[in-house]
Order: C-alpha cells, then structure tokens, then sequence
C-alpha cells in the first residue's frame, strides 16, 4: 500500500458523467446480520400473608437484527453514481422522535465499501446494541471506486459531504446535532476521514483514524482546522495504530502536533501490523469508543 506516502499515484481517465436525473436504488443485502434468540418470562404476583408482591418491572431490549442495504445515488462531484452500503441498527424506527446518530465508515485501499461489514463491524454492532452496550446508530460505508488517484485530484471528499450527506440525512432518521456525526476510516480511508472531518468540525463532531498513513500536508492544515473548532465542544478524536505499522513513522509526527498544539486526542498504539487481522481485533473497542461519543442523552434532537 505504498500511495501517496512516497509519491506513488495511478492516473485515471475522469469517468463518463451520468445523467443527473438518475433516481437512487435500493436493494436488501442482509436481514438479519445475525440471528439472535427471544425468550420470554412471565411474572406472576405472588402473596404472601395478605401481602401482594408486585412483579418487577424490566426494560425490553430489541432482539431484532440490524439491516444491510446496497444504495446508489447520483453524484455530481464524481459523475456517476456512489455506491454505499447503510446499516440500519436493531428495531431501527421512522417516527424515532430523538433521531439516531450517525457513523461513516470509509474503507482502505483496494478495499470495497463491504470491508469494515467482513471485519464483523455490523455484526458486532448488533449484539452490542441489543444488549445496550453502545446506542443504536445508522452507519454508512461509502465506496472510493478510485481508490488509487491522487486525493489532491480525486473529488470522493466533495462527494461524501455534498452528495452522501444531504442524502443520508434526509432520506433517513438522523438527529440533526453535528455532535452526534462520527465520521472514520482505516488506511487511507483514515486519512479520508481526518481531511474531511477535522476541516468540517460543524459537520463531525467525532472522528476516527484506525491505522492512519497521513496524505501528507495536514500538519501543515491544523492550525487553521483548530480555528474552527467550537472551543467549548470540539470534536472527540481516536487513533490507533499497531506497533509494527509500517506507515506508524508518518502516524506519529502528527500525533505529535496535535500534542503540541494542545488538541486532545486519544492516540492507542497497540500490537499488531498494517493489516485485517488487526483492524478485526479492535472491532469492539472501535464501537466502545464511538458508541460512546454518540450517545444520544442530553442532547436534543
């Protein structure tokens, strides 16, 4: 994965441009993502010397799986169209009065918009919220269809904030606070993530870089990304990245800015090495840490 770290693009020829007109498609991929079991209890009231014990009353949790849909809609910054795939949480409703939060997912590399979905992210994520361990979320995963043109070139960040986000927030149940907007990625997708959300802080208001290889240029950018934030609520940030990454040496100069610039941060440096079976193995820590700046309470719609 050697791409723009060292100078290495792929020149692409610009797609053909697709009618605006397009109507975007929907189809069901996966219901549920995993299978889980109900069991019911009754309670009976029970007396005692003329004493009436009343049963205990418990909060239901859903048992009902996620959903995984394929969408296509028509971008004009790209001329085609973006493909996406939209996890919707357990029991997801319409008529939510708070709204649910929002996390975009971005893939690495010649990677697909499926990858964090075959790294068990969705199917983690149902059993993490069913048993309320993270609120339930919408979670978007975008496809970079040229993943390997030059970012300066490429127009997938136009894209992501001026056509997938009009669109996600008004076809489904999103809560309007940019607080509860999570926006990450791994690999280049964390890159992708870390120009888009740091430069969009109204926007995003949580933003992840799992294995973060740096485009180069964004120490050069954080003072002015800083004057942006809301001093009083900045965006919450999370990186990791393992040991023996082999893009950790472009990783840490810019941890280290953010330190020396005062931003807080969360920078985890764990085992492990610049690959699947890594990001696999903090699937659940991913979801802890996003779950938890994504908690609806206290916030209103």
């Amino acid at each position: 994965m050697l791409f723009f770290l060292v100078g290495c693009t792929a020149q692409f020829s610009p797609p053909e441009a697709t009618p605006t007109n397009v109507q975007p498609t929907r189809t069901i991929l996966v219901l549920p993502t995993i299978r889980p079991t109900a069991s019911q209890t009754r309670l009976t009231p029970t007396k005692t010397m003329s004493i009436t014990v009343s049963p205990t009353v418990t909060t239901t949790l859903c048992a009902e799986a996620g959903v995984i849909s394929i969408v296509e809609i028509p971008s004009l910054n790209l001329k085609e169209n973006l493909r996406m795939r939209v996890y919707l949480p357990p029991c997801y409703q319409e008529d939510n009065a708070e709204g649910y939060p929002l996390l975009i997912m971005l893939h690495g590399q010649n990677g697909q918009d499926d990858q964090w979905i075959k790294l068990g992210l969705t199917e983690e994520a149902d059993r993490m919220i069913m048993r309320d361990d993270i609120p339930a979320m919408v979670v978007v995963f975008p496809w970079e269809r040229l993943y390997l043109q030059d970012w300066h070139e490429s127009k997938y960040g136009a894209a992501i904030l001026e056509d997938l986000l009009p669109f996600i927030l008004n076809e489904y149940n999103i809560n309007s606070s940019s607080q509860l907007h999570a926006i990450g990625g791994l690999s280049r997708g964390a890159s992708w993530a870390v120009q888009i959300g740091m430069s969009n802080p109204s926007i995003f208001g949580v933003i992840g870089g799992h294995s973060f290889p740096s485009f180069g240029g964004e120490i050069r950018k954080l003072s002015g990304w800083i004057e942006q934030f809301d001093p009083q609520s900045p965006p919450a940030l999370y990186f990791d990245i393992g040991k023996y990454d082999r893009y950790k040496r472009y990783c840490d100069p810019f941890m280290e800015a953010l330190t020396q610039q005062e931003v807080d941060h969360d920078y985890i440096i764990n085992d492990g090495a610049h690959d699947s079976a890594y990001w696999q193995g903090h699937i659940v820590d991913y979801l802890v840490w996003y779950g938890g700046n994504l908690d609806r309470k206290g916030l209103m719609p």
